[in-house]
């Protein structure tokens, strides 16, 4: 990753996004696609610090055809997607999007990404707009990082946490690392 990239990363997240008063963008990426693939998805959880209600109308991505807001429901066992309706975020309220149920889809991509990319999303409040970076991540090194830190955050070694599932601790180290070997 260059310097360039580093920085931009450091400066996107967390976002506080001026056009939208209040909104903070946390915890944001868009997942690796394989290669080929048409599409990907964007995952983050936003928070409106502001005072006024804020509705998150449209989202714009440059590097893709398409992009909407989509949430997955499961009907008669069948996992299907839907487009919700605007998005309203109440003062000092938070959504997240996850994988799994509502998440922002990237369609039709101008580019390849890799892990390391940025992604540029806009997401128009009413009338206005914010630009900011989402990097591109790896399912698994996102998983593996999450992983590590709820260990981390409960105080479990390395020993233990391998011991309680029911794996070595190499084979932990390369879950934590994102590693699929």
């Amino acid at each position: 990753m260059n310097l360039g990239r580093v920085l931009l990363l450091t400066l996107a997240l967390p976002i506080t996004a001026q056009a939208c008063p209040g909104l903070e963008v946390h915890a944001a990426w868009v997942r690796e696609p394989p290669p080929g693939s048409p599409g990907t998805a964007a995952f983050m959880q936003l928070h409106n610090a502001g005072t006024s209600p804020l509705t998150l109308t449209q989202w714009h991505s440059p590097q893709f055809g398409m992009t909407m807001l989509h949430a997955t429901e499961v009907i008669d066992g069948e996992a299907r997607m839907r487009a919700p309706a605007p998005l309203s975020l109440p003062p000092g309220t938070d959504v997240t999007l996850a994988p799994g149920g509502l998440h922002l889809m990237l369609m039709k991509p101008v580019q390849s990404l890799h892990e390391g990319d940025l992604v540029s999303i806009e997401i128009n409040c009413g009338p206005q707009a914010q630009t900011f970076a989402l990097p591109v991540r790896r399912a698994l090194a996102k998983l593996g990082d999450d992983i590590r830190s709820a260990r981390v955050r409960r105080r479990i070694n390395t020993v233990m946490m391998a011991e309680r599932s029911s794996m070595t601790r190499t084979t932990l180290n390369k879950v934590e690392k994102g590693d699929p070997t």
